[in-house]
């Protein structure tokens, strides 16, 4: 609790400076998604994720961590949710750089 108290303080500070770099900002979203994941909330990490993905759409740590939590989703999925959530691990499988 402690933690994810501290992130999201870091969090608010980094998206109040003009000088942070978008990179910096997603950095901050990608831990405290981990957190919240890691915390068996994982709507919220996807929350976390995906904020971070509007400050850095192709960061690669961000498009894994996404992955984490949609996979299993798509598991879970209902038939008119398939298309839609293959579309988006398309997506993240596409921007992930590789080996």
């Amino acid at each position: 609790e402690e933690a994810g108290r501290l992130l999201t303080d870091a969090l608010a500070r980094a998206q109040a400076n003009p000088k942070m770099l978008g990179e910096q900002i997603a950095w901050f979203h990608l831990r405290v998604g981990d957190l919240e994941l890691r915390s068996g909330h994982p709507r919220s990490a996807e929350r976390a994720y995906g904020a971070g993905l509007a400050a850095a759409p192709d960061d690669a740590r961000l498009l894994a961590a996404m992955a984490r939590v949609e996979v299993p989703a798509v598991a879970r999925a209902t038939p008119g949710n398939r298309t839609r959530d293959r579309k988006a691990l398309a997506r993240i499988v596409a921007a992930v750089p590789e080996a």
